[in-house]
């Protein structure tokens, strides 16, 4: 009588088993759905930072074109909190009209060769003002 108390004790133990790997696989399936959405809000965060670096270099060389029609550009390395951005300013002249510029901003946040960096690229026509309208005075 003893022994089949045994063997009923025993068979207990593989409802729990199954149990235990059904919980620890949720657990595995959450914890990597996390990981997923942990890796791309710093995605997000590094492709904001980019855009943010992007029109701050559009607006440096609207300044800069504004005080200076000879402006030709610059790479413009932008200390941050933790890290570092590199924002690439080129200015050219516009041929088919004289008073404007076309500029292009490419920003790379972080800067260098980081495993995952966010590179972003704009461009704007400035009219300088520097050529006046010819007509009658």
């Amino acid at each position: 009588m003893t022994r089949n108390l045994t063997r009923r004790r025993g068979i207990a133990i593989i409802p729990a088993l199954v149990c235990l790997t059904l919980v620890g696989l949720l657990c595995a399936a959450t914890l990597r759905m996390a990981h997923t959405q942990r890796g791309a809000a710093a995605d997000e965060e590094r492709r904001m930072q980019a855009e943010w670096l992007a029109e701050a270099g559009l607006a440096r060389a609207a300044a800069r074109l504004a005080a200076d029609p000879g402006y030709r550009g610059e790479t413009w390395d932008v200390p941050l909190d933790d890290s570092a951005g590199v924002v690439r300013i080129a200015v050219e002249a516009d041929d088919a009209r004289p008073g404007r510029r076309r500029v292009r901003v490419e920003a790379d946040y972080p800067r260098g060769d980081a495993p995952r960096r966010a590179r972003l690229g704009k461009r704007l026509t400035i009219e300088t003002g520097t050529e006046r309208p010819k007509g009658p005075s």
